[in-house]
């Protein structure tokens, strides 16, 4: 049996307004399982991980269906939408008190958070022929383009969220392509160039953006993120961020690589209100004893 201290009793008090992604329709997926799991796109890692959660619920008699959702943000509004079907989901904890944030209206619900799911690292990768060569040149640089992977992606998310905490960084320009493409971007002339390259990953993940930097360090270079501003706490008290000194490869040395970076973590949460007890006594004994199998250590994107 698994003993986590970091879950307790923690209830987040998730706020209602006007939601920014349309719910039209979600209400009318009634409940035909005894949990709704709101993930991320199909086959990326949060979906794993609710598919793994699927397969094992049933050894428990619990039935679980799984949506396939654009990710953070969308689970966070479907959650607080007391219509929605939706009633577990996976965020990130900078996503969650970026929502909080946004949404100071009545409160809806409580969403009480069940597991904190790993850590999310950001990696900043810029070209070496570039202005920017520390996060000191990128919080004075004058509107430096910013390759994002998606617009309302627990990554913009990320992003949007530092940049309340450091204001420096609230003038980027957001560009949202593919960031595997966009390192080439960093090359580019004219409105095709970007300055940086921002991504969220596992620390683990062998990332073809970080990639890049580690094979290529003639003309790629990661940003270590040290700024002391990057500092919020969750309602709970837990805090958002955390700096560590992520291991990236062994040197020939001998040595290990690392970059110094900003991580949060991952949460799986529920609206009690919207799950029937036994469903939500049989989750937690998923949880408590299959956790392991839910959530192994690979090394999978976001």
């Amino acid at each position: 049996m698994r003993i986590n201290l970091w879950r307790s009793v923690f209830v987040v008090p998730v706020l209602m307004s006007g939601l920014a992604f349309t719910t039209s329709g979600h209400g009318q997926e009634k409940a035909s399982a005894d949990l709704t799991f709101g993930t991320a796109t199909e086959g990326r890692a949060y979906w794993q991980l609710a598919k793994r959660l699927e397969a094992v619920a049933i050894s428990e008699g619990l039935k679980v269906k799984v949506l396939a959702t654009q990710g953070a943000v969308e689970n966070l509004e479907r959650l607080a939408d007391p219509e929605d079907a939706m009633n577990i989901a996976l965020t990130q904890a900078d996503v969650l008190q970026h929502y909080l944030g946004d949404n100071p209206g009545l409160l809806a619900s409580k969403t009480e958070i069940l597991e904190p799911i790993g850590l999310e690292c950001v990696f900043v990768v810029a070209s070496t022929n570039g202005d920017i060569a520390s996060e000191k040149d990128w919080q004075s640089a004058v509107a430096p383009r910013i390759a994002i992977q998606a617009e309302g992606s627990g990554s913009a998310k990320t992003h949007s969220f530092m940049g309340r905490l450091v204001p420096e960084l609230a003038d980027d320009v957001v560009v949202y392509m593919n960031t595997a493409d966009a390192i080439n971007a960093l090359y580019a002339e004219g409105e095709d160039r970007v300055d940086l390259v921002f991504v969220v990953y596992r620390p683990k993940y062998n990332s073809p953006e970080v990639r890049a930097a580690l094979d290529q360090p003639d003309r790629f270079r990661l940003l270590p993120i040290e700024d002391s501003r990057l500092q919020s706490k969750l309602p709970t008290g837990e805090d958002v961020y955390e700096f560590l000194d992520i291991p990236l490869t062994r040197q020939l040395s001998g040595g290990l690589r690392t970059v110094r970076t900003v991580c949060t973590r991952g949460l799986l949460l529920t609206d009690p209100n919207k799950v029937d007890p036994l469903a939500r006594r049989k989750l937690q004994k998923v949880i408590e004893y299959h956790w392991g199998q839910i959530y192994p250590e690979l090394d999978t994107r976001l």
